[in-house]
């Protein structure tokens, strides 16, 4: 009975199966030469021929026993032999299967010396070509190793005997599970025949891939090993932001500096470009263009100051490393930083100082140079100080406020520039014709909030101006006890019973000269060393009030008193109080009369005069009264009276007359 044992000779790269017959892994593929051990055993009639062939490699040969026992090897390495007597029972040679291909059959045929046949028949595969593996990603162009949609990795591979489940996909070290393979019919089971399947990676992140591969044969193929890339779908964001007021509607007005702050999140972060306008025009260039001063993990943040008046708006436009971009507007606003300027002015007089002239007409003056102002916030404000009929000093208020109230005013007229980006408005106020003190305030502001003007803190800023008007002079106060009753009748006793005293109060718009105020007062012509006391009211924004008191002492002869005052105000006009002023306020002239009236009793036809004691034998006389008095003033009252009782009498030219 005859029996072939092959047997591989690398033990290495083989295994042994239950009958003890060494075969190759994976269903006897092998990735170089196989070399084989052939024994051949015929125990009972002995070994005649041995043919042997391997069909790929195109090999054969025959192995001939002699009946002598004498061994032809046909040409291959003859190992160990067995025999018995004559016969040889067992012959063991070796030959090589190297042809690089699957299915290559390996048969042996032996004859015996009884002319009987056994056959056995090997299939080999051998496999030397290493798998090539090729992986590419290919959804979208790449910004370098950034992709901004979802991407599907393409793997290739080259190989004759591929088996799928030999196939190790890592992404981000993680095992894939790849089941879409395709074969390329036109190759299979040859060198270059390709397998091909796919797998996706939909996710935004970096990642990296390794694809390995061995071969039923052993073969390790390349490994593809993927440089990090990137998958970023998602486009950036940014905003601007400002320190001052916020980014809701166009057109807003701010009135200080505004510092805006660009911040860009984005973690595959590449560039951003920043735009400002500025009144329309593109002024980028005079801010540094984007360099932000701080990255704070996927923040990248940036901030310019806008120090400047005019219309802006801001952008910015962000493109990620995936060509993702994102673009942001702020709103339009405005920036104004200059309030409006205000000024008054009045022609041929300073600010605060008086003036007599005939024509005083103030001018106001408004313009805001940015272009903003805002026409109903403009207010005038005139207060006057002046008198009244009655001597009373009254202030009065005016307040003008928006342009709709200037022009309906009939205090002056206004006018509008309203070609002028300066949004100017000038009011021409009328002529001041009544004497006071005026005070002119003007503010304004513009729609940023900046106010111009008069303000609290600067008063003197050509937004306030004061005027004093001052063409009459000295208004003078006498004393009612004076000035009630008439001239010639102004009569007073002055001792100490009846002191008599007056005051004179001197009112002018503006203070007085002192050196030239004179206050002078004459008896019966002769100048009276008098003790006239002096007072001053005065301060800004008031009248001058001076009073000038005349104590009963200074006035202690009976006699015509005159008083005369003169003086000159800030103005320059002369103040004079004369006695023979058509004014009755401005009369002073006065009599003291401390002496009683003096009584003489004369016959009336002798014109003697009567003595206490003198007696007359008559029936009846006449007696004659004259009345002397040294002010030589009218006598008022004369009462006749005779022994307590009031009598009658006459006049007879002039003269008083009584019978008795």
């Amino acid at each position: 009975m005859a029996k072939e044992f092959f047997n591989p000779q690398n033990v290495d790269d083989y295994k042994t199966d239950k009958e003890d017959r060494l075969i190759i892994k994976d269903k006897d593929f092998g990735n170089r030469n196989i070399p084989l051990t052939i024994t051949v055993v015929d125990s009972f009639s002995g070994i005649s021929t041995i043919e042997w062939s391997i069909a790929n490699d195109n090999k054969s040969g025959i192995i001939s026993v002699a009946s002598d026992g004498t061994i032809d090897t046909g040409g291959v390495s003859i190992g160990n032999t067995e025999t018995e007597s004559n016969l040889v029972t067992s012959i063991q040679f070796a030959i090589t299967v190297d042809n690089n291909s699957n299915g290559n059959v390996v048969n042996v045929k032996l004859t015996d010396r009884s002319g009987n046949t056994s056959e056995s028949t090997k299939t080999y595969s051998i496999d030397t070509t290493t798998p090539t593996i090729q992986a590419s990603i290919g959804n979208s162009d790449p910004s370098g190793n950034y992709f901004d949609s979802n991407q599907t990795v393409n793997i290739v591979i080259t190989e004759r005997n591929f088996n799928a489940s030999e196939v190790e996909v890592l992404l981000n070290g993680t095992k894939q599970t790849i089941s879409n393979w395709n074969d390329d019919g036109f190759y299979v089971g040859q060198d270059g025949t390709t397998h091909s399947a796919s797998f996706d990676i939909s996710s935004d992140g970096d990642y990296t891939y390794e694809i390995r591969y061995i071969d039923r044969a052993g073969n390790e193929g390349n490994t593809v090993t993927a440089s990090q890339f990137t998958i970023d779908q998602n486009p950036p964001t940014a905003t601007i932001t400002f320190d001052v007021g916020d980014d809701e509607t166009d057109n807003v007005y701010y009135d200080s500096v505004r510092n805006a702050t660009f911040t860009v999140t984005e973690h595959n972060y590449s560039t951003a470009a920043i735009k400002i306008t500025k009144d329309g025009k593109d002024v980028s260039g005079n801010y540094d263009n984007w360099s932000p001063q701080d990255h704070m993990g996927d923040n990248h943040v940036q901030t310019i100051v806008l120090n400047e008046s005019g219309y802006y708006q801001l952008s910015i436009t962000v493109t990620d490393k995936a060509g993702n971009t994102f673009q942001t507007s702020s709103k339009k606003f405005y920036i104004d930083l200059a309030a409006p300027e205000a000024y008054i002015t009045v022609d041929n007089v300073e600010n605060g100082a008086p003036s007599n002239e005939d024509t005083i007409t103030p001018f106001i003056s408004i313009s805001d140079a940015e272009g903003n102002l805002d026409v109903d916030s403009i207010t005038l404000k005139i207060t006057s100080v002046k008198m009244n009929d009655d001597l009373e000093i009254v202030p009065e208020t005016q307040i003008l406020t928006g342009l709709d109230e200037w022009k309906k005013s009939s205090i002056g007229s206004v006018e509008v520039d309203s070609d002028s980006n300066s949004n100017k408005i000038t009011f021409n106020l009328n002529n001041l014709e009544d004497d006071g003190i005026y005070t002119f305030e003007v503010v304004a502001s513009d729609l940023a909030g900046n106010a111009g003007g008069i303000s609290q803190e600067d008063k003197d800023n050509g937004s306030r101006y004061k005027v004093s008007v001052n063409r009459l002079g000295s208004t003078y106060e006498i004393d009612s006890q004076i000035t009630d009753i008439a001239p010639d009748l102004r009569y007073y006793k002055n001792n100490e019973k009846s002191p008599f005293s007056f005051t004179i109060t001197e009112y002018n718009v503006n203070t007085l000269d002192p050196n030239e105020t004179i206050v002078k007062m004459t008896c019966d012509g002769t100048v009276v060393d008098n003790n006239v006391t002096a007072t001053e009211d005065t301060g800004n924004d008031k009248w001058s009030i001076y009073t000038y008191q005349f104590p009963s002492e200074v006035m202690t002869n009976s006699g015509k008193y005159i008083v005369k005052l003169y003086s000159i105000d800030a103005a320059g006009n002369e103040n004079p109080l004369e006695v023979n002023g058509d004014d009755e306020r401005a009369t002073v002239t006065f009599f003291i009369d401390n002496i009683d009236p003096e009584v003489y009793f004369r016959d009336a036809d002798d014109k003697t005069e009567f003595t206490n004691t003198d007696p007359y034998n008559t029936d009846s006389k006449r007696i004659e009264v004259e009345v002397y008095d040294n002010s030589q003033q009218e006598v008022r009252e004369v009462v006749f009276e005779l022994n307590g009782e009031e009598l009658p009498f006459a006049h007879e030219e002039g003269t008083m007359l009584y019978t008795l």
